[in-house]
């Protein structure tokens, strides 16, 4: 009976200490909660009195828009395209001003006008890089693009129909002059001997050639259809004239 009791009063001792020890995690936990709150509300204070950091620091930034802000006022903001992968850069009215973005080969960067037409553009070709210029009506009117032996320009009207353009060869270089519907109508070039001029008709039938050669020059003049009719050529001892039919046959030459 005597060690029953003595078990009890221990028993009983050390539910109090164990009650006494709740207690005390309870207070604690409470001042902790307290203090925290505390902190937070300190630590917020100078925001709700308009303070703003000079500095933030962030590995990674997760937003769909980023404005900046000029005595209160927003001038230039950067937003996500709500369509295709690409930021657009917008003023202070929410117009588009510029994009980036990103194409099949890599980046491109584009401008807009105040209409909100894209009146140019960059881009990456397989050969290298390209810019497209064009009208108020997004109608592309010229084209600079790299190609395999170097640069190419090209002009183009308001149908987009290509009139003039420059392009690195092989030799050298070469110059195409297009008539209103993009044909070819005057062409420069340079061949292995030095240069050469190729005039058409609006047709695209070649009209006349002057071109160098071993011994000199040489012109042919050709009928509508683009049949030689006419030459003259240099030789190593004088000149050479030609006249032929339409059929190729020699009816007059000298010397």
């Amino acid at each position: 009976m005597v060690e029953r009791g003595r078990l009890s009063g221990e028993n009983t001792q050390s539910l109090d200490g164990i009650r006494c020890q709740l207690s005390s995690l309870r207070r604690e936990n409470r001042f902790l909660k307290f203090g925290l709150i505390l902190c937070f509300i300190m630590a917020s204070l100078p925001y709700f009195f308009g303070f703003q950091p000079n500095v933030i620091r962030a590995k990674r930034v997760v937003t769909e828009r980023v404005e900046f802000v000029r005595d209160g006022e927003t001038i230039l903001s950067i937003a996500c395209n709500l369509v295709s992968d690409r930021l657009d850069i917008l003023d202070e009215d929410g117009s588009r001003l510029v994009f980036l973005g990103k194409a099949l080969l890599g980046g491109m960067v584009g401008i807009y006008n105040n209409k909100g037409s894209i009146v140019a553009s960059m881009s990456v070709t397989p050969n290298g890089g390209m810019v497209d210029v064009a009208d108020r009506y997004e109608q592309v009117v010229a084209v600079m693009s790299a190609n395999r032996e170097g640069g190419t320009v090209i002009i183009k009207n308001n149908d987009e129909k290509p009139v003039a353009g420059m392009v690195v060869t092989q030799d050298s270089g070469a110059v195409t002059v297009c008539n209103y519907d993009g044909t070819p109508v005057i062409g420069m070039s340079v061949g292995r001997y030095g240069g050469g001029l190729k005039i058409s008709n609006n047709d695209g039938k070649t009209a006349a050639v002057v071109s160098t050669t071993r011994d000199g020059g040489a012109v042919v003049v050709c009928d509508k259809e683009g049949k030689p009719i006419a030459e003259i050529d240099a030789t190593p001892l004088s000149g050479k004239i030609e006249l032929k039919t339409p059929l190729g046959r020699t009816v007059w030459s000298a010397p």
